[in-house]
């Protein structure tokens, strides 16, 4: 407690029919802090040389990223899952099928989010904004000037943008992008020319209102207000609205159904990442492959024991010591916060002793 564990560099010589089992092991069972062969390649005369980085790692950082979006647009983060006995490794058709069911619920998440902004910005906008631009409008003081036929023609652009009538939305379907675009402009004009009528008779907020309704196919209730728009079961608007909550019921369903393989895989998937980014950090021959990493030195003889067990004997485990080890700190729960303080004065060496548990008496009584 005292003393920081005394760290040994150790290398792991393992035949390469054996490789995935040590390397699996070692990624269980967390002993080991690698080191990067490449770094020291030069050593060994040039008889191994760095292991390649394999397609198989660009796939499972692909896909452990696309899951990790999947669980957070589903809101799985907070979801409890219990734990699942799986195999050793993950194999290539088990890969496949988890990257084909992550395609299809993704498919699924992006028809369905645009179909969402599509209705929620038909209602955001009639619920928050509509009634400000029939405010808008009716602050015009003349309309047949060539300001105020500006102005105009600025908050129509803006209402449309939004809430484009349906005779808009069915030429959008039509082929050619000229005779679309003439049609669009046609239609707005038709729409200013009207609200220009009812402006310029000096009709009031309620005809603005009614007119935006009619051009617009908005059934909005009469009665209403600039400050307080009210939309009849029927309309766009509230039909926009019910999309929008069977959308979001749909999402809720997507992720019941999917959170638990979902979270399960994900583990797989990032278990499985690491081990192909540590087999980055080794070195390899035709018949070997050369494993090298800090190990605290009172383990060394387990971890020879259980390499040994897990390749059949085809392993072997060698150590030196080395000026420059790493240090590991073993503390008591509860002293992380004394722990932090002892690292801002530096971390101690294997050979010094560790003021952590010191500091969890003397520090409260100094201060």
């Amino acid at each position: 407690m005292l003393l920081p564990a005394r760290m040994k560099r150790v290398e792991i010589i393992v035949h390469k029919d054996q490789y995935d089992s040590v390397m699996r092991y070692l990624r269980e069972a967390r002993v080991l802090e690698l080191l990067d062969v490449k770094d020291m390649i030069k050593g060994y005369g040039g008889a191994v040389t760095p292991c390649p980085t394999s397609e198989r790692l660009y796939r499972l950082v692909t896909l452990s990223s696309k899951i990790g979006n999947l669980i957070h647009t589903l809101q799985l983060s907070s979801v409890t899952i219990p734990p699942v006995k799986v195999a050793g490794s993950l194999p290539e058709d088990q890969l496949r099928d988890i990257e084909g069911r992550v395609s299809s619920l993704e498919a699924k998440l992006t028809t369905i989010s645009s179909e969402t902004q599509a209705v929620e910005k038909v209602t955001q906008f009639a619920d928050t904004r509509l009634g400000a631009c029939v405010k808008d409008m009716t602050k015009i003081t003349d309309v047949n000037a060539p300001e105020g036929r500006h102005r105009l023609e600025e908050i129509v652009s803006r209402i449309l943008e939004a809430l484009p009538p349906p005779e808009m939305e069915q030429a959008v379907a039509l082929g050619q992008t000229i005779q679309r675009k003439d049609v669009g402009e046609s239609i707005k004009r038709a729409i200013i020319e009207q609200l220009a009528r009812v402006l310029a008779a000096r009709q009031g907020e309620a005809a603005v209102i009614e007119t935006l309704s009619q051009a617009l196919a908005l059934k909005i209730i009469t009665g209403s207000t600039a400050k307080k728009l009210r939309f009849e079961p029927e309309s766009r608007v509230e039909k926009s609205r019910e999309v929008a909550n069977r959308l979001k019921i749909e999402v809720k369903e997507l992720a019941s159904q999917n959170e638990g393989w979902l979270q399960v895989d994900g583990e797989l998937v990032n278990a499985e990442r690491v081990l192909e980014e540590a087999k980055g950090f080794c070195g390899k021959t035709e018949s070997i492959y050369v494993v090298e990493g800090w190990l605290p030195a009172n383990r060394i003889p387990e971890l020879q024991e259980r390499l040994d067990k897990v390749s059949g004997g085809q392993c072997v485990v060698q150590d030196w010591s080395k000026r420059g080890s790493p240090t590991l700190l073993h503390n008591p729960k509860g002293t992380g916060l004394f722990q932090r303080l002892t690292l801002g004065f530096g971390t101690p060496t294997s050979t010094e002793i560790d003021p952590t548990v010191l500091w969890t008496i003397t520090y409260p009584l100094f201060f």
